[in-house]
């Protein structure tokens, strides 16, 4: 599950029911609060959870041992982990929140290294997901340099069920989502079933994906 928590303004109670209905075994959050960090850190056992009162509040936990690191980004640090290290089924899971090019100069500067640490992560990881935020729908340069590199794991889901990939986010809390700029990209892995979920107080949807190991 990926889930950006809006500031720590999303409905704490609305991100638990959502846990409580998906169970999902990792989760990656962006933009987290006090309130959210304390219902991933009660929830889940292991991960790291770095709550802030800005957008660069995030998190990276699981039901499963993982030791989580830092990947380094302008601004945005990204988190990284190894989910069955040792196995055949190893897989490297990135969360990331690329800066809002509509915060002016720096941050499109920060955005454009952001993909670029992105790219050198994944270049050598024969498996693995990169989940976020990446204030990009597919029109974007930024989504376009990635899926060079990554699938978008998400809109293959939908070509092969004949879906639309779902959106995931929209200006007013209360309204529809707009526009996909949540995603799910990876290498060596598939999505076979996808649910996107509203999330009371925010303006993003959770996006939940089953993901099963190519």
């Amino acid at each position: 599950m990926t889930c950006n928590l809006f500031n720590g303004r999303t409905d704490p109670a609305a991100l638990e029911a959502v846990l409580d209905a998906t169970m999902p075994d990792v989760v990656a959050a962006q933009e987290v609060g006090a309130n959210a960090g304390d219902v991933l850190e009660r929830r889940f056992g292991h991960g790291l959870v770095r709550p802030a009162d800005d957008c660069t509040g995030r998190a990276l936990v699981a039901n499963t041992p993982i030791d989580v690191v830092e990947v380094d980004m302008p601004g945005r640090p990204g988190l990284a982990a190894e989910l069955f290290p040792g196995s055949d089924r190893s897989t490297r899971v990135l969360s990331v929140h690329l800066s809002n090019p509509v915060d002016g100069v720096k941050a499109i500067r920060d955005r454009g290294v952001q993909v670029d640490r992105i790219l050198e992560f994944a270049a050598d990881r024969p498996r693995l997901v990169v989940v976020g935020d990446l204030n990009a729908s597919p029109a974007w340069r930024s989504y376009r340099r990635l899926t060079g590199a990554l699938d978008d794991l998400v809109r293959e889901w939908g070509r092969n069920g004949g879906r639309r990939p779902p959106s995931t986010w929209g200006p007013l809390p209360t309204g529809p989502a707009l526009l996909r700029i949540d995603h799910v990209l990876g290498r060596s892995v598939r999505v076979i079933d996808l649910n996107v979920i509203r999330l009371a107080g925010g303006d993003h949807r959770a996006v939940v994906a089953d993901v099963e190991a190519m």
